[in-house]
């Protein structure tokens, strides 16, 4: 009997999946490559400690914490190759999709051919209103895909490899440009893309998207933080955010030298239901200028931000997005 590796970049699926007919077994790959540093000029060891060190600051993990989780999935992830074949279960948001552009750029370079890879990537599912992953399906939904999985072409591989170098440069110039690109063999790259853009900070307020959503969440100033993230995720075309993810935005904007939020509430709120529960979150006079769009967030207190391999800094970002014209544009002080 062949043995195969489903590979899947959490463990939302792992109890539908411990319930249905599948067979093999069960890879979590879940560095969330869509926030912190991600340069492609670094050995395996920078790269290590960038994001373990990215991952203690921003998720509130002691650096052991930090260090065990890349140790034990990236261990996982070198025992799969050993499997006759290798699926990647995917959906169309930004969090899965560059994290299978990076999958298929390494199994690349570690000499897995395609013919061993399978891809289940999917933005719909039948009866299942609101879908927004894979973890919303049951062990028959799992089964009902496995049949469907389509073979990894070399199209495909072609594709990621480029995004990846792309999308690890510098220079975020070579990740637009792909927005120009047909990318259609895998069909929801360039929405991803657009969003990691938009991130970026704006060329009128220096908001990026998911800070602006979250003042936005705020203005109220009654609601817990488990509320406005709820309101956040509703904002999302492709919901792509966890809630430890989004606890360290809230924090970013509280924690900043002149802060957009308050919240009201112990240090460790975002560790416990209870602690989510019974915060209070609101605007700050900084924030209610932002809102109206009195101020500039970057030039007000300065940002320290890596969006892929692009690290921004100072009070004046370098790379700059601009809504209206949907597109990247160059911040004072860059000659392009």
């Amino acid at each position: 009997m062949s043995e195969i590796a489903h590979i899947r970049c959490g463990d939302d699926m792992r109890p539908a999946f411990e319930a249905s007919q599948l067979t093999g077994r069960y890879v979590r790959w879940a560095d969330a490559l869509c926030e912190g540093p991600t340069p492609g000029d670094v050995t395996p060891s920078e790269w290590r400690a960038l994001r373990t060190g990215y991952a203690a600051a921003r998720y509130g993990m002691t650096s052991e914490q930090a260090e065990a989780f890349q140790e034990e999935q990236d261990v996982a992830l070198l025992a799969s190759i050993s499997a006759d074949e290798i699926i990647l279960w995917f959906e169309h948001d930004q969090f899965d999709q560059f994290i299978l552009i990076y999958l298929l750029d390494w199994f690349t370079d570690h000499n897995v051919s395609p013919n061993r890879l399978s891809l289940i990537c999917i933005d719909h599912y039948p009866g299942i209103e609101n879908f927004h992953g894979i973890g919303q399906l049951d062990a028959a939904a799992l089964d009902d895909l496995f049949p469907r999985r389509k073979p990894i072409t070399q199209e495909q591989i072609e594709l990621a490899r480029r995004a990846w170098a792309a999308f690890t440069s510098s220079d975020p110039r070579p990740l637009e440009a792909l927005l120009t690109e047909d990318t259609s063999v895998l069909p929801f790259l360039a929405g991803a893309i657009l969003r990691h853009f938009e991130d970026f900070p704006s060329n009128l307020d220096g908001l990026g998207r998911t800070e602006r959503q979250a003042i936005l969440a705020s203005e109220a100033g009654d609601a817990n933080p488990g509320e406005i993230f709820g309101a956040c995720q509703a904002m999302e075309e492709a919901r792509w955010c966890g809630d430890t993810m989004f606890w360290g935005w809230l924090r970013a904007l509280a924690e900043a030298p002149i802060p957009a939020l308050v919240i009201n509430g112990p240090d460790d709120w975002y560790r416990s239901r209870e602690g989510i529960v019974a915060t209070r979150v609101g605007l700050t006079r900084a924030g209610h200028a932002l809102m109206r769009g009195a101020i500039n967030w970057v030039r007000m207190g300065g940002v320290d931000r890596w969006m892929g391999g692009v690290h921004l800094q100072g009070r004046e970002a370098t790379w700059q997005w601009d809504g209206a014209k949907r597109r990247l544009v160059a911040g004072p002080g860059l000659n392009v």
